[in-house]
């Protein structure tokens, strides 16, 4: 097989790793924000790892329907998808197919802490992930804002408890400047007005990319403006003057959160905060043995 070349990758060490370890049949949980380049990541692993099928899904697409998320991968995978086609019944089919396939999975957070979930996702849809494991041809990656353990799994508008699914948790890996850099010319590559900047005002740009928290897309954005700009602007504006000017154009087209998700993360935290209220009290009346007991049992019958 011929080996992959990461000199292209936004974060070549960090696509490195994560190829090979889905290549050794890992199932991952790539933690970091979208801004930082989340999807450029996954678009990278596709790039790099050529020898494989590659199925990609955005969670937020399905997370209301059950059933497009199933004809995405039957589509993907040229699978005949009917009625009674299930998430079992692909995992089958695609075991016993003779390539390497990677799940890529982005924005899975949209189907955890979600008691608003397509009631068609089952235990037994969690439960054949997990088992992708075991597989020896699938390879899971599920990317997430935060570790999905601390998430919890609605299940018909339910909650089953924190997320039981066995990944390995890999961070994205903050861009350091020389990341920075190298994208930026890589994305400015046919501009002849960057060719022609001099070092220390390239520099100028690149620290003001690098001081935005989740830098990537902000670059983007950066590499796109500077490219736009006209002549009046290249004459008499300075580069903080720019910069001043696209943060605040680029803060005004980030999405808000929605009143649904304001209200997850409202339930989720008074639902947190009850808990601990009580247990608080608990605590004070019985012994932990007891309580952990308690607990334990309350579990197995979820289970």
């Amino acid at each position: 097989m011929e080996q992959p070349k990461y000199t292209s990758c936004l974060r070549p060490l960090n696509t490195e790793i994560l190829v090979k370890q889905l290549y050794e049949g890992k199932s991952i949980n790539l933690v970091g924000h979208p801004d930082a380049g989340r999807a450029r990541m996954l678009d990278d692993i596709v790039r790099c790892a050529t020898a494989t099928k590659h199925i990609r899904l955005n969670m937020k697409a399905y997370r209301n329907s059950y059933e497009a998320l199933l004809k995405s991968i039957a589509d993907q995978m040229g699978i005949a998808y009917h009625e009674d086609t299930s998430m079992a019944d692909l995992t089958g089919i695609i075991s016993r197919q003779s390539v390497k396939v990677f799940m890529l999975i982005d924005n899975f957070d949209a189907v955890l802490d979600n008691p608003e979930l397509d009631s068609k996702y089952t235990r037994s849809f969690f439960d054949t992930l997990n088992s992708f494991k075991n597989q020896a041809n699938i390879s899971l990656l599920c990317a997430t804002t935060k570790p999905h353990e601390n998430s919890s799994i609605y299940i018909g508008g339910r909650d089953f408890g924190t997320s039981w699914l066995e990944l390995q948790g890999e961070g994205l890996r903050d861009l350091d400047i020389e990341n920075v850099e190298i994208e930026l010319d890589r994305q400015l590559t046919n501009s002849d007005l960057w060719k022609n900047t001099d070092a220390d005002t390239k520099k100028m740009y690149l620290n003001e990319i690098f001081a935005e928290k989740n830098n990537y897309e902000f670059l983007c954005y950066v590499a796109k403006q500077f490219q736009l700009q006209n002549s009046t602007d290249i004459a008499t504006l300075s580069v903080e003057e720019k910069i001043k000017r696209w943060r605040k154009k680029f803060k005004q087209l980030q999405p808000t959160k929605t009143a649904a998700r304001q209200a997850r993360a409202l339930r989720k935290g008074v639902k947190g905060w009850w808990i601990r209220l009580e247990m608080s009290k608990l605590a004070k009346l019985l012994p932990v043995r007891v309580i952990l007991n308690f607990i334990n049992e309350f579990r197995n019958k979820k289970e």
